[in-house]
């Protein structure tokens, strides 16, 4: 059987070839990926649009910050003794007006960090747990330790008294 693949979803019936299909129709698959799409599972699909999502995130996420649509005076060639007043002025001012919407992005994320904002509703609860976890893990140590003494000392006492035991049958052997 012959099946349709496309890039993305068709939007018209007349951009989207059609291949013609024996007996019954078997799933379209659409692929936002390049490259053929290999099987026919709406799972296996569902899967390769979810890493191609998280692809893209994270290329967004980690993209460089765009440069200024226009460039400032000072990057031209020509330098400033071409420019005039007024447009230095304002390249002046969208410069300031830039770095200072970094830094005020910047200090509303220290904040925010700070103030417990950009964290969970529920993180309170999640702590507490992981507290719990590590004092029950610190006990189970505690507890292996203190056995682990006690077998020492009773193996200690034991060998001793062998050795009681031992030097009083070489005492009445002789």
């Amino acid at each position: 059987m012959l099946k349709k693949v496309t890039e993305g979803p068709p939007t018209d019936e007349a951009q989207s070839p059609e291949l013609p299909l024996e007996e019954e129709e078997e799933e379209v698959i659409y692929s936002d990926r390049k490259g053929p799409v290999q099987g026919n599972s709406e799972a296996r699909q569902t899967a390769y649009n979810i890493l191609a999502f998280a692809e893209e995130a994270e290329r967004l996420q980690y993209a460089d910050k765009e440069p200024p649509a226009e460039p400032y005076y000072w990057d031209i060639e020509d330098g400033p003794e071409n420019t005039r007043k007024r447009v230095k002025a304002w390249h002046y001012t969208c410069w300031g007006a830039e770095k200072t919407l970094e830094g005020a992005e910047f200090m509303g994320e220290i904040f925010a960090n700070f103030l417990g904002l950009t964290q969970s509703k529920y993180q309170w609860i999640l702590d507490a747990k992981e507290q719990d976890e590590e004092r029950e893990r610190h006990k189970a140590l505690c507890d292996r330790q203190r056995r682990e003494l006690r077998l020492k000392k009773l193996i200690e006492q034991e060998k001793k008294r062998q050795s009681e035991l031992d030097s009083a049958e070489g005492k009445e052997a002789v």
